[in-house]
């Protein structure tokens, strides 16, 4: 069983909010936050998880 347990990317709309070493990809309104958290969490094989300040988390577990 693999334990590699991480952050793989973070979709949001405030720029102000996320920065890191990850990749981050922002988006201007909330239907396409939502299609490419869904669309990236099937192609890294993560879960969506969303945050207090609305940035959408894509994790591994």
């Amino acid at each position: 069983m693999d334990n590699d347990k991480r952050i793989l990317a973070v979709v949001t709309k405030e720029k102000d909010l996320v920065y890191g070493g990850i990749p981050i990809f922002y988006v201007s309104d909330p239907e396409e936050q939502v299609i490419i958290a869904h669309n990236l969490s099937r192609l890294l094989d993560g879960i969506v998880h969303e945050l207090r300040n609305g940035s959408l988390v894509i994790i591994r577990h």
